[in-house]
This record gives C-alpha cells, structure tokens and sequence, in this order.
C-alpha cells in the first residue's frame, strides 16, 4: 500500500509538530499509525522532523527509510531534515508489510523575494544614489537592519560602496542582501596654454581638453563669462581656471597659468677711453637679458 501524506501549516498552526493518523490504514499487522511532522522553520533551514507511533501487538515494527534496503526495529523518527520527500517502509516483528508511505517535510511559507532598483550617482562622489526595494513571501511584517545601522528599506543620498542588508520576517528567518552602487568615470582633463607677447599685455592663450565624461561638454572661463569654448583667449598673466560640464551636470575645474615673456633689462657701465683707441666708446649702454 503506498499513500502520500502532505501536512501543510496554515496561518492557524505554530512551528510545533503536527500529528495525524493514517486514516486509510488496513494492515491486519498494526492497529493505528501516527505520523507527526514539524516543517522547516524557514525555506532554507534544515530542521524538520518525522516521528512515527506504531501501535499493534506484533511489535516490535522495523523502519526502512528511504528505499535504503536496511531496516531497523525502533528506527521510527528523523530530524534536521531539509524541505523534501522520504519514504518509510513499516514492517512487524514476522517481516509482513504494514505500511508504504511517503512522507514530505514542507516549509511554512515560500522564501523571500527582492526585487530591486538601484540607482548610481550620477557624478564621481555625488551622494545622489539610491536603493529602491519591494521584499515579499516569508512571513510578514519584516524588520531591515542595514549594515550601516539605518532600519529603513529603501535607501536615499547614497555614495558609491557595497551596502548589506538583513531581513527578518515574523518567524525570525532571515535573508541577506548585498547591494552596490559604483561611481561613474570621473570628469578630468588637460590643458595647454602659451606666454604673453610682452609684460603687460592680456593675450594669452589656453585650450582645455576634457575626458571621461559624457559628451557634449560645455566650459566657463573665469576672465570672461563669454568665454564658453574649450578654448580661451585674451588671458592675463597668472592663474586662471575653468569650470567644465559634461552631459550629466558632473563638474570638474582644471587651473592654468599664463607666463610672462622673458624679460629686457638695461644696464649702463662705464668704460675709460683710456683702453680703446677710438673716444666715442666712452660711455655706452648694453642690454641683458634676463630669464
């Protein structure tokens, strides 16, 4: 005889054992048999249990668990059983089949299911990201403990990093989470520039040249808000700065400084015409130039 016993617990039942009789029982070799089964406390723990009461004259009753072809008098309960199915084979003292039945340990309630959105910052080291989460199944209500210490599910004004999450529903199983947000490239570039034509003057030159951000990109000179090209012109000598913008908003300043020329200075010295031949280098003026 082989029947199928599923025990499953409703809302009503606590994690305790359940125990029903085999009510379809007709084996003249046993009078009553009681299979009692605890589910698994969570969808992925291993602490179910099967105990069987046998109750007749023609003891003692042996157990084959399994389809493992040993069976063993008094072997009538397993534990620290998995969510599946075993078979259990009952025979009397004489051999003669009693019962077949398979027997299937059930979880109370179906695992945790995540469904997640995770938003990046949309600028290197921007505190713009998010978490956004929907957790169902298990038993609700749930509690978050978020590795940071924050008790709230979804999560806002986020930098990039690895975040942990630990949910525990009604039954106190629980369920880890690992989230990331990465950083986009960040916003860099190169610049090149020349010297003034002479000390003084305001005509400098600087080009700017962007990477790692999205194109298009859009520039703000200091010396002159007209100047909105990757190129600058009419610059002073000293530093000046610019501000670039790609195509998310993400910023990045680049300085350039703008030389002088080298510079002419007079000197005089006087020489005695005593040492030249001709009277007319007496006095004279030479330039150095200096670096």
């Amino acid at each position: 005889m082989k029947k199928i016993i599923l025990l499953l617990l409703f809302p009503l039942f606590s994690f305790g054992q359940q125990c029903e009789p085999d009510t379809l029982l007709t084996s003249q070799y046993a009078d009553t048999i009681i299979y009692c089964i605890t589910n698994t406390s969570c969808h992925d723990t291993c602490d179910g249990s099967i105990f069987i009461e046998v109750r007749g004259d023609n003891q003692p009753y042996s157990f084959e668990w399994n389809n493992s072809n040993v069976s063993t008098p008094g072997d009538n309960s397993r534990d620290s059983l998995c969510a599946s199915s075993h078979i259990v084979t009952i025979t009397d003292m004489n051999g003669n089949l009693v019962d077949q039945s398979q027997i299937s340990t059930v979880e109370p309630s179906p695992n945790f299911s995540v469904f997640e959105i995770l938003n990046n910052p949309t600028c290197f080291n921007y505190l713009d990201g998010s978490i956004d989460l929907n957790i169902s199944g298990a038993t609700p209500p749930y509690t978050f403990d978020w590795d940071d210490g924050v008790s709230v599910l979804d999560r806002d004004d986020l930098d990039s990093g690895i975040y942990i999450l630990t949910t525990t529903d009604a039954n106190d199983c629980i369920r880890t989470d690992t989230f990331e947000l990465t950083n986009p490239s960040e916003v860099t570039s190169t610049t090149i520039t020349d010297t003034l034509s002479c000390i003084g003057l305001c005509d400098g030159q600087a080009i700017v040249t962007p990477a790692d951000g999205i194109a298009p990109y859009s520039f703000e000179w200091n010396n002159d808000n007209t100047q909105i090209n990757d190129t600058a012109n009419n610059l002073c000598y000293g530093v000046n700065s610019v501000v670039i913008t790609d195509a998310n908003g993400c910023i990045a300043t680049n300085l350039v400084f703008i030389e002088n020329p080298d510079t002419l200075k007079l000197s005089n010295k006087t020489i005695d015409n005593a040492c030249y031949q001709c009277s007319a280098f007496r006095n004279f003026s030479f330039i150095k130039l200096i670096h």
